[in-house]
Order: structure tokens, then sequence, then C-alpha cells
């Protein structure tokens, strides 16, 4: 387009195409508006969002062209898609973005209804941040290791785990070998103790290794190529005992968990007991063989006929003379809750949850059941229902824990309320 400019008495001609930013045929340039620059996705079929389409002239939004790369400059797009259909939002499609990408790249443009495209959007990063394996065991103090393997801090989704354990780094002759089912990135197995002699006591260091069977994770997520390091702990249960820490100096990180409060029972239906009190925390050094025992807080009774129900027994951890003490849930009276690290729940009410077991629920109306007792070391009982005419029973707090052992109040005419579930102490050497 030729346009006569003129300045002073000097006559000068400008030749070529002029597309002023007000008046121009081209779409503004989109912007992707989520995810947010530079962060970690949280899945590998990532949903991206872009800015609302504006045009100076006619011509309505026609279309989108999406692109994904792994590099800033576009020159390795690993998605390329013209769509009439996902035109400011688009999510990519399973099998895209894989395990041994780290860096991805997207831009956007947009087309209007004239055929005309806009630039492309600014090429935004992020990126697929590896997570951790991690395997912690729990001895039962008799002839079982319960195993919680565990994936986070990255992205990526399983379903099915291979986990191997050896006593050697370079995993060679593994003594356990199993495909293990993972949930919410989580799976738990139990493996006997004649199995992996010495790790109990730690006298003997194992190793893991985790194989995906199915899912997706970055390949350099740690346990994914190399072998990790396996921690153990110890639950006791028992009223009373002692141990020594292991043979050589450790740091111990400690649960105490206090036992449950009893639940009431009154005319109508009674209210349920509170969960024990949970004290968490860790010592950075424990020297060898540091002699350390503990007293486990029992459950307080259920309540007789409009009576207060008992209190949970205080739970203690001693080590090396320095002692780490939980106070018991506070029992039920009548309609009111009984209070402790987690109350218990009103007449018809579930017991509140802790941050390890859930809270009791109420008995159902009519159904011929108490409160249910709260689950979880250290829950509180459920409270008593009288007869079907009346509300159901309040629900225990919650413990330690996801066993549901406490006792549910009774269905009867003049009984008791449940009984609060017993402490525990829980131990973990590194």
């Amino acid at each position: 387009m030729a346009r006569n400019i003129t300045i002073s008495s000097v006559q000068a001609s400008v030749t070529g195409s002029l597309i002023t930013t007000q008046g121009g045929n081209a779409p503004g340039t989109p912007t992707i508006t989520s995810p947010a620059s530079n962060i970690s996705l949280t899945t590998y079929t990532p949903t991206y969002n872009a800015s609302a389409f504006f045009n100076y002239v006619a011509g309505g939004h026609a279309g989108s062209n999406w692109q994904l790369a792994t590099d800033s400059n576009f020159t390795n797009i690993i998605y390329d898609l013209a769509t009439t259909s996902n035109l400011t939002s688009f999510t990519v499609p399973a099998g895209i973005i894989t395990a041994n990408m780290f860096d991805i790249y997207v831009r956007v443009r947009y087309i209007n209804g004239n055929g005309i495209m806009s630039g492309f959007s600014a090429g935004q990063r992020n990126f697929c941040q590896p997570g951790a394996f991690t395997l912690a065991g729990l001895f039962d103090g008799s002839s079982t290791i319960n195993f919680t393997a565990a994936y986070a801090g990255g992205i990526g989704t399983l379903s099915t785990v291979q986990v191997q354990i050896a006593n050697n780094s370079n995993m060679t002759s593994p003594a356990f070998s199993q495909n293990i089912s993972f949930s919410s990135n989580a799976g738990t197995f139990s493996v006997s103790t004649s199995t992996l002699p010495g790790l109990t006591t730690l006298a003997t260091p194992y190793f893991a290794k985790f194989t995906v069977v199915s899912g997706l994770v970055p390949a350099t997520s740690v346990g994914v190529a190399s072998a990790i390091s396996v921690g153990v702990g110890s639950q006791y249960t028992t009223a009373s005992g002692s141990f020594n820490s292991p043979a050589s100096t450790r740091s111990l990180q400690y649960f105490v968990v206090g036992a449950g409060g009893g639940g009431s029972a009154i005319h109508g239906s009674g209210a349920g007991g509170g969960g024990g009190y949970i004290t968490t925390g860790s010592v950075a050094s424990v020297p060898a063989n540091t002699g350390c025992n503990f007293a486990v807080g029992t459950g307080g009774g259920g309540s007789s006929w409009s009576q207060t129900a008992g209190t949970g027994g205080t739970t203690t951890l001693n080590v090396g003379g320095t002692t780490y003490s939980a106070s018991g849930g506070g029992g039920a009276t009548n309609s009111q809750p009984g209070t402790g690290g987690t109350s218990g729940g009103s007449p018809q009410q579930p017991g509140q949850a802790s941050a390890y077991g859930a809270g009791g629920i109420a008995g159902s109306y009519g159904n011929s059941t108490g409160g249910q007792g709260g689950k979880g070391y250290g829950a509180g009982g459920g409270g008593n229902t009288r007869d079907q005419g009346d509300g159901p029973g309040g629900g225990g707090g919650g413990g330690y824990g996801t066993q549901q052992i406490a006792s549910a109040g009774n269905f009867t005419n003049v009984g008791n309320g449940g009984t609060g579930a017993a402490g525990t102490v829980v131990v973990f050497w590194a």
C-alpha cells in the first residue's frame, strides 16, 4: 500500500503493507493462562488454557493451532493440533508426554473466520518433576514386618509396582520380589522376619528397588533405576515392656498414643468418647544399646447408665531416662462427647477424625445399633442407643492407624457405652 506523507515541504512515498495494532486484520496474539509457567505438571495429560480470542475486524474465532515441544525453539515438536473445537483449552492425549521427558513447552495461535492467523503465544515452559519412592516397615513385635511403599513429590500415577528388597545396593539375589498394587500412589504388603534377617535390629542394611509395571512416573525418579535404603520401625501394643536401641548410634522418631475414652449411655442416646492424644517427635542421636521402656494406656470403660465414661489411660515412652507421654481421651458424659486428641461425637454425630485414623460414625437411626467406635489405636468408644425410637449414639474419636478397634456402643434399654481403644507406641530408627 502506498501512502503520501508530507513533512515540511518534502514529500516522501512509503510503500508496503501497513497493519496497525488497532486496525489490523489478524487476531490478537494469545497467551497461555494455565497452568502457570515454570512449574511442574501434576499429570501426564495436562489441560492447557489460553486467553480469550480478540479480533479488531469481523471474523470470529474459527480455529486454533496448539503445539507441544521439548525445546524452547520448537524444533522438536511432539504434538501439533489444528482444531476447530479446542479453541482456548485442550487436554494433552495420553502417550504424548512420556517418562523420559523433562522440559515441556507449549504455544498456541488463533485463526479467525477470514483465515488469518495470529502470531504464536510465547512458548511456555513446564516440566515433569521426578518423585521419590520410599519403603518403610513396621515390625509387629512378633514375626512380621508390615511395609508401606509410596511414591511422592513428583508427577505420575501408579497402579502396579514390582518391589524388590536385597541386602546389597546392587540388588543382587533379592530376598523379596513381588508385584504390589498401588492406590493413591501407595501400596502395602507384609514380609516374614525370617525372609529379612537382621532388619528389625538394623544389624543388616537392606535396600529396595522399584519397577513400574503399570502406571507412569519419570524415569529419573529416585528408586526406579537405583536402590534406596529401607527404613524399619517397631510397634508396641502390650501393656508394658522394654527394649534396647540398635547396636550403633541412631536417630529416633516416635509416636506415643494415649488410650481412647469410653462412650456414654443415657435414657435416649449417649455420646462417643474422645480419642487419645498423640505425641510425636524425634531424637537426633540415641547411643548404641540405650535402654528404653514403655507403658501403654488402657482404653476408658464405657459408662453405665447416666454415668461419666472412663478416661483413657496415659501412654509413656522412656528413652535413656527421658520420658515422652500422651494423655488418654476423655470419657463421654451423657450427651456430651469426650474431649481429647480428637473429640467424640454428640448423639447422632460421628466422632472427630484424627490425622491418622477416622472417627467412628454414629449408629444408624432405628437400626438397632449404638454409635461406632473410632478407628485406630487410642480411638474413643461409641455411645449407647436405648431403642429404635431414640437417636443413634455418637461415634468415638479417631486414633492412630486405620483399624477399627474401639468398641461400639450397645443397643440396649439399660446398657453401657463402648470401651475406648488402648494406646500404642511406635518407634522408627534411622
